[in-house]
Parts: C-alpha cells; structure tokens; sequence
C-alpha cells in the first residue's frame, strides 16, 4: 500500500530475519528453482533480478511452472511478463493456481492468459464446497467452490489445458474427481496428502 512490491517486502523481511537470526542470506530459499527440467517460480516474491538469474540455470530446461505460498494470480502482470519471456526461450508454461484469478482481477483474465499460458492447474481439496473448505481452512463455501468451479470452465473456453488437481485426503475416492473435472470440462490429477 506505500507503492513497497511484495517481492520488495519479501527481500526486505528476508534480510532482516537473516540479520536478527546471525544467518547468511543465501541460507534462505529463492524464489526461483530449478528441479530437473523444470523451473519453479514463486510469481508474487519474484523480481526482475530473480529471472535475470535464469539464464545461469545449468541444463535444459522444459517448462516453467508459476506458482507459490501466494496465489500467482495476485499479480496478473507479473505471471503474464514472466510468461512471455519464457515463451520467448520456447518454453511451456504452467500456472498452478487456487482459482480465483477472475475474482481478484473482477473481470476474466482467461484470454490475456492464453498467448503465453500452456496449462493451469486449478487446485481442489474437495468434490463439493464444504469438502474443500475442511481441508484447505477456507471459508468460501458454495459461492467460493462455485468461483474456483467457473475459472476452469473459463480456462477451458480459452482454449488453455485445464487440470483440476484433486487432494487424496483420508477417505479420498477418485470416481467424483472425475466427474468434476470431465464436467467442467477438463482433465483431472491427484495430489498426495500430507498432513
């Protein structure tokens, strides 16, 4: 709200966490990795430097997968800058997401998406509302679900590959999993649970 990006913010509390504990930066993970040929990208915590640093990255590299602690899609320029300069080095590009990016932008983003996005990956913790409310410690309910519900019919009309990631929590079934996905019109993965 003082003009501070949270990526500005993030350094800055990182730097003094790392002073206050007696620790070397360096010590803290970045907000840009790479695990095999993939390269991983926490969109809200990311600056200009953090994908400069990129072009270092030793081995190939395969897709790019934007994702974080915070929602990617808090920040739609930055997932669409970002994108585009991966598509550029001829790169797929991931978003995994809670679905609520229409939401936060109040308008659909999908089609803005779509020239440089190759799939997103809407995260469910649950078939119904109150399953995913439980296990993710939200409060959404019908019209949350129905927020999350309508972004993947969105990215599906666009023409992006949709994924609905599902949680195996305790007592997990997947036959609703994909029912819900093939009704919204996308593909469906599971997710292990840890608790």
């Amino acid at each position: 709200t003082k003009g501070v990006t949270l990526a500005e913010l993030s350094h800055v509390t990182n730097e003094n966490f790392c002073q206050a504990m007696g620790i070397a930066p360096d010590w803290l993970p970045t907000p840009v990795y790479k695990l095999g040929e993939r390269v991983y990208v926490h969109t809200a915590l990311v600056d200009d430097a953090d994908l400069r640093a990129l072009d270092s990255f030793p081995g190939h590299v395969e897709e790019i997968v934007m994702c974080g602690v915070e929602e990617p899609l808090e920040n739609l320029d930055r997932v669409i800058t970002t994108a585009k300069w991966a598509k550029e080095k001829g790169w797929r590009v991931r978003v995994n997401t809670n679905g609520r990016g229409n939401q936060i932008a109040e308008r659909d983003i999908t089609t803005e998406l779509k020239e440089y996005v190759d799939e997103i990956v809407v995260l469910f913790y649950g078939t119904t509302a109150s399953q995913h409310d439980q296990v993710a410690d939200t409060s959404g309910g019908e019209e949350g679900f129905e927020i999350m519900c309508d972004f993947a019919r969105c990215t599906v009309r666009a023409g992006i590959d949709t994924v609905c990631e599902f949680v195996a929590v305790p007592k997990f079934t997947p036959e609703p999993c994909r029912a819900l996905a093939k009704k919204l019109g996308a593909q469906y993965d599971i997710r292990m649970y840890r608790s």
